[in-house]
């Protein structure tokens, strides 16, 4: 487990690098991925728009959360996202909701 404020740290990183990112959104009954890249940071909130041409975006409030963090030598060696993925920061709010930002090797 790693702090708010080093998360945080993290994400501005990755905002300011406009990183490519995948994003999952997880909770009971539904998982979804999207590609694309941090575009705002607020107090507890991320803004993640997606690469594609497409209308939308994700304006996340990580309130709450606990985060934890990870890179890509920690998954299974015949894991796929050991190759396309550097790094993972997980945040978990309290009612379960689990977003992960994953790093995107280029």
């Amino acid at each position: 487990m790693i702090s708010s404020d080093e998360a945080f740290l993290i994400l501005r990183k990755w905002k300011e690098d406009e990183h490519p990112l995948k994003l999952q959104f997880a909770g009971e009954g539904f998982r979804m991925w999207l590609g694309g890249r941090l575009t705002g940071i607020d107090g507890t909130k991320a803004v993640f728009f997606p690469d594609d041409d497409c209308d939308g975006g994700a304006l996340l409030d990580l309130a709450g959360c606990d985060f934890e963090y990870g890179d890509s030598r920690e998954a299974p060696p015949d894991s796929e996202s050991r190759l396309k993925l550097s790094s993972i920061l997980t945040a978990q709010r309290p009612d379960g909701i689990l977003f992960l930002f994953a790093e995107v090797r280029t």
